[in-house]
């Protein structure tokens, strides 16, 4: 009789152990799923403006100068967020100058700024898609209260004609 309640004994500590292994590896699972977020993960927001000399060259002598600038609508970005930014400027009604940029908020909690470009459009109207020029800018990381500024220059490569181009300021802070 002995030796019935001792394998009844094995086997009750067998399953006891079967189940406390289970049950930890549930409490682990649920606790990796609800782990607290990191000090650094918050959602942090970026905003600035922009400045536009541009100039459309005219052959009869006159040519057009436009002195566009607008704040930026802030953008918060949180972490693994990827932000695409586009600002556009209009001048007399044959040129279009885009700003574009990427934002990313790093690990660390900073937040970068990548693939920066201005796109100078010049055609019959501002709103065609003919590519006359492009320059792309530096990518820069920012830390919190920290403001970086591009002075970017485009113009009218592809037609050959310097005087239609565009000065932007750009101006980002990081708050």
């Amino acid at each position: 009789m002995r030796k019935t309640s001792n394998k009844r004994r094995a086997r009750g500590r067998i399953l006891w152990q079967m189940f406390a292994i289970v049950a930890a590896a549930a409490i682990l699972a649920v606790g990796i799923g609800t782990q607290a977020p990191r000090a650094d993960a918050a959602t942090r927001t970026v905003n600035g403006n922009v400045f536009f000399r541009i100039m459309d060259w005219e052959n009869f002598g006159s040519n057009e100068r436009c002195y566009p600038g607008m704040a930026l609508t802030p953008r918060r970005v949180g972490i693994d967020d990827l932000r695409t930014v586009t600002v556009t400027a209009y001048c007399g009604n044959e040129i279009r100058v885009e700003v574009r940029y990427g934002l990313r908020q790093l690990s660390n909690g900073q937040v970068q700024v990548y693939r920066g470009r201005v796109d100078f459009f010049e055609g019959d109207t501002a709103y065609n898609g003919d590519l006359d020029g492009t320059t792309y800018f530096s990518t820069r990381t920012l830390r919190p209260g920290v403001s970086t500024t591009w002075n970017i220059h485009v113009q009218n490569w592809q037609e050959r004609q310097p005087d239609d181009r565009a000065d932007v300021t750009l101006t980002l802070r990081y708050r």
